[in-house]
């Protein structure tokens, strides 16, 4: 049976970090991950030399609770288009506390357009004449 150390504990974390539909990693005595259960009993003599290691026994509570805080956020391609058809600065702050890196730089290339000289702010709505009061007299 393989030792899982601190080490490889680590491992095991990044590997489910990376693979999210990972849910069990199995790992021999020499220290090798598999995702196969089959793999690994392929790689050792004796099934005993594999170790089973359940996604919950190395995935941190800061992890887990981080991915329970934000389970209605839209998705990547979702959140960049709004992004992209958003036509003011002040209509992009929502996004600003995002962080993931496609989302910041979609972002930081909308703000960059917005800002750039030569480029027409925002239209204003268009006022119905009918209902100005600014010249009434």
């Amino acid at each position: 049976m393989a030792k899982l150390t601190d080490k490889n504990k680590a491992l095991a974390a990044n590997i489910f970090k990376a693979n999210p539909t990972v849910k069990t990693l199995y790992i021999n005595d020499r220290g090798e991950f598999f995702t196969s259960s089959n793999l690994a009993r392929n790689s050792v003599k004796k099934a005993e030399d594999i170790t089973e290691i359940p996604k919950a026994s190395v995935v941190t509570e800061t992890e887990s609770s981080k991915a329970q805080e934000q389970p209605d956020r839209p998705n990547v391609a979702k959140t960049v288009k709004a992004i992209k058809a958003a036509e003011t600065l002040e209509a992009l702050k929502e996004f600003e506390g995002d962080d993931r890196k496609t989302v910041q730089d979609a972002l930081e290339a909308r703000i960059k357009e917005l800002e750039a000289p030569g480029t027409e702010p925002a239209k204003e709505p268009v006022k119905d004449p009918a209902q100005d009061n600014t010249n009434a007299q």
